[in-house]
């Protein structure tokens, strides 16, 4: 058996030296401050203790020199980007031989550590990366909130739809309402993201990027439901109050809130819970102009 160290994880030793030996994998594991981490915890490995040994773990550019060449131009592409050598990086990318593969890889590795000179250097060498690979690494800007690398992935190729909404959440989700706009004027977000998109900005309390993405499009009766109680829990009733008035509830979400309200003595929300809609509104004046005109003639026939 072999330990890693710190986490003191355990693992049969071929396995977990599999899985540290770069040099024989071809999609190496992430890497945490230039070092692997535990296939468990995420947690860096700085040294693997086996039968007694403690051994320290090389870090990524140490392993392209200990290669001596026997990684391909591929691996040591990965390598380099998780090292940070953009020297190595940019003479790999003009003079190796390097797969598409690992050049969708590196693009990913690139913008998941925020490396944007990296990432440049990629696109700009005219490598063949995916739309798909585009959109793992538009993620990752936004997750990162790096919007000069959001704009520099939506200004090279086609992000498919499902990455551009996820990527929404994941800027909604920091706060980073700038990012937002920019993702939502590449076309119309899947209702779904927006929906999840409000309950995050909701829940950190964020009014403003609330309103503009309520006026994106259709967010589902449930997922307001959830925002406003994500509002009152954080003791936001301005920011519940607005999500209430853009349309209905589902009833679980109606009590739930109600019962939020009363506890928390928010008077303006359980007002509005109260009241009814703009439709049922509609619906008694109907009724009563009908229940009127019906009286008025039956008193002309009368």
């Amino acid at each position: 058996m072999a330990e890693a160290v710190p986490c003191g994880h355990k693992y049969d030793e071929g396995c977990i030296e599999s899985w540290l030996t770069v040099a024989q994998m071809p999609k190496p594991p992430q890497f945490l401050n230039g070092l692997p981490t535990c296939p468990l915890c995420r947690g860096e490995i700085t040294h693997l203790k086996v039968k007694g040994n403690t051994n320290p773990i090389q870090r990524p550019a140490e392993a392209v020199a200990a290669a001596n060449g026997v990684l391909s131009d591929g691996q040591a592409l990965i390598l380099s980007v998780a090292a940070q050598n953009l020297d190595s990086v940019d003479d790999l990318i003009e003079n190796g031989d390097i797969s598409e593969y690992f050049l969708n890889l590196a693009a990913i590795r690139a913008a998941e550590t925020d490396q944007i000179e990296i990432l440049q250097r990629i696109l700009a060498n005219g490598a063949v990366i995916s739309d798909k690979t585009r959109g793992f690494a538009l993620e990752h800007a936004a997750r990162l909130g790096n919007r000069e690398m959001v704009q520099l992935l939506l200004l090279n190729g086609q992000i498919p739809i499902e990455q551009l909404g996820k990527s929404v959440e994941l800027a909604a989700e920091i706060g980073r309402d700038d990012i937002v706009e920019l993702l939502c004027n590449q076309g119309e977000i899947p209702k779904e993201n927006l929906g999840f998109a409000v309950v995050l900005a909701a829940q950190i309390g964020r009014l403003d990027l609330v309103n503009f993405l309520l006026g994106q499009g259709s967010i589902s009766p449930d997922r307001r439901g959830l925002a406003a109680c994500r509002a009152l829990e954080i003791n936001r009733p301005d920011i519940a109050a607005a999500i209430l008035r853009t349309g209905s509830i589902p009833k679980e979400r109606w009590d739930q809130i109600l019962n939020i309200a009363k506890q928390k003595r928010f008077r303006e929300i359980v007002r509005i819970l109260m009241m009814p809609s703009a439709t049922s509104i509609l619906i008694m004046a109907a009724v009563s102009q009908f229940f009127l005109f019906s009286a008025a003639q039956s008193m002309i026939q009368a």
